[in-house]
């Protein structure tokens, strides 16, 4: 996951349905700090990179990293894995 934001978009989001679970990833520009949640299904890995170019190994769940340019390292919180895959109703 790589989230690029820039040319005036301050949000997305995204999911992918795969053979494992969904994958989700969304992000948000906020009080100056950008904020990215993003859900690995059991059984895989993500690589997460952030705008300022540091990346991180995320294991399955949920994961939130938010960022301030005037910080030196990212604030990375961890939410325990959920044992089962929420979908979203189709559109």
């Amino acid at each position: 996951m790589e989230p690029v934001p820039g040319g005036g978009i301050d949000r997305a989001q995204a999911e992918l349905d795969t053979p494992y679970g969904t994958i989700t990833s969304a992000w948000r520009i906020h009080d100056g700090a950008f904020h990215l949640t993003a859900t690995v299904p059991p059984g895989t890995t993500a690589t997460v990179r952030l705008p300022d170019g540091r990346t991180f190994h995320a294991p399955p769940g949920t994961h939130t990293y938010r960022w301030a340019q005037s910080r030196t390292r990212p604030i990375r919180e961890r939410t325990p894995p959920n044992p089962t895959v929420e979908r979203a109703p189709a559109l």
